[in-house]
């Protein structure tokens, strides 16, 4: 199962990112600029020491921790051998650390700068720090103490912020989490109350747009509900004058013994009147509410199917094509005129298009089956719009929750239906 990325989520992560990145950012610059510090207060103190009096040529002094000498051969050896290269530049601090790491301090910390005193002459000023010098049991502890506040403060600090984190996305996704409750329960009656106030100027916008594009879908649903149902009865009239002329132009026919191309030509007239009527019949139980679907009863699934087989057997006339029907006894709880104009497309589509070939109708229990076989497609069957049959019967089909599936290739088409 995928995954669905959280925006609650994924802004709880990036703030606390962002918040850890801006600390940890502070906490190397506060370190930079406390050795910065340090460094200009070492510089400062000693130019102070340049113009001690009483240093000469190797003899050098020693106040306060600071050594000063006139040569750079006169500074103390370890001093030396810390810096590469004695100082070039005037008045500028050198620094050199011995040992330490990322987690701690160095053990040692030399310091070197070369200055003139008042009288212009060179003097070279050197110090040693001892960071670290063998920690005693205190010492440790001490610093164990240290961290251990460092470490609670961190921790305080985090949660904090993460506290005042969750008030804040609580505050602000509260009214979105509302704004999706909202959508997802809006119907037909919903639609009509006003919007909700989601207390942000932005969601209350955006309810709006969503309240106007559903109530949009609402009209374009509810205007092709009332064009199917108009359509379809205003077109039964009609129908039915030609299907009951048709009738009257076949038994005049039959009776002044007409052509052979007469009773063509009828018979073509009385097929598009079948297919209108059945998909007339189609649109109408589409556009019927799904609160008046009829009550399901038993239906005889065999007979019914042998009953449309026979009604539909004049498609099949004067063609080159064996029908196979294989049934059995059963009988279900289902809705009778829908389960009867599904299958009458059904078999209507199969014995229209099949040409030459074989037609395979298969019902055990609640699954039909049918299978038409044919080596090419009549153009007179596709201009007489099974296409749109099909493709109503299967919306249709799952209107009322029925398995519906259809295969073809280039000379076969199977519908699989389970009821």
């Amino acid at each position: 199962m995928k995954i669905r990325p959280s925006l609650k989520i994924r802004f709880i992560v990036s703030m606390i990112l962002l918040a850890s990145a801006v600390a940890i950012f502070f906490s190397v610059l506060t370190l930079d600029s406390f050795f910065q510090g340090m460094d200009r207060g070492q510089a400062q103190t000693m130019r102070a020491f340049a113009d001690v009096e009483g240093v000469e040529d190797g003899q050098p002094l020693d106040v306060m921790g600071y050594h000063i000498s006139e040569r750079w051969q006169d500074i103390p050896l370890e001093v030396k051998e810390a810096f590469d290269n004695r100082p070039v530049k005037d008045f500028r601090v050198e620094k050199s650390d011995v040992g330490g790491g990322w987690f701690s301090p160095p053990e040692k910390v030399y310091f070197v700068m070369k200055t003139m005193n008042k009288n212009g002459e060179v003097r070279y000023i050197s110090k040693s720090l001892v960071m670290i010098d063998g920690f005693d049991g205190k010492q440790i502890g001490r610093r164990m103490q240290h961290l251990f506040a460092v470490a609670i403060v961190a921790v305080g600090v985090i949660a904090v912020f993460t506290s005042i984190l969750f008030l804040l996305i609580k505050r602000v996704a509260g009214p979105v989490e509302l704004l999706r409750d909202w959508a997802k329960s809006l119907d037909e009656d919903s639609l009509k109350n006003p919007v909700p106030d989601f207390q942000y100027a932005e969601l209350n916008t955006l309810a709006e747009i969503i309240k106007g594009s559903l109530g949009s879908v609402q009209e374009s649903v509810e205007r092709e509900h009332q064009f199917l149902a108009h359509a379809s009865h205003e077109l039964r009239t009609p129908i039915s004058v030609i299907r009951a002329n048709t009738e009257l132009l076949v038994k005049l026919y039959e009776k002044e013994q007409g052509t052979k191309k007469q009773f063509e030509v009828v018979e073509r007239i009385d097929r598009a009147g079948r297919t209108m009527t059945n998909l007339t019949e189609t649109l109408l139980w589409l556009s019927r509410d799904d609160s008046n679907l009829p009550v399901s009863g038993r239906v005889n699934l065999k007979q019914m199917i042998d009953e449309l087989v026979e009604e539909l057997a004049y498609l099949l006339k004067n063609k080159p094509v064996k029908l196979e029907v294989i049934t059995t006894e059963h009988s279900l709880l289902v809705a009778e005129i829908p389960c009867r104009i599904v299958l009458a497309n059904l078999i209507r589509n199969a014995f229209q298009h099949t040409v030459d070939g074989k037609v395979t109708l298969t019902q055990h229990e609640n699954t039909v089956s049918v299978i038409n076989s044919s080596s090419f497609i009549s153009a007179e069957s596709a201009s007489l719009g099974f296409g749109l049959g099909l493709s109503l019967t299967k919306k249709l089909a799952n209107r009322y929750g029925w398995q519906y599936s259809d295969s073809s290739d280039e000379t076969s088409y199977k519908v699989l239906i389970v009821l």
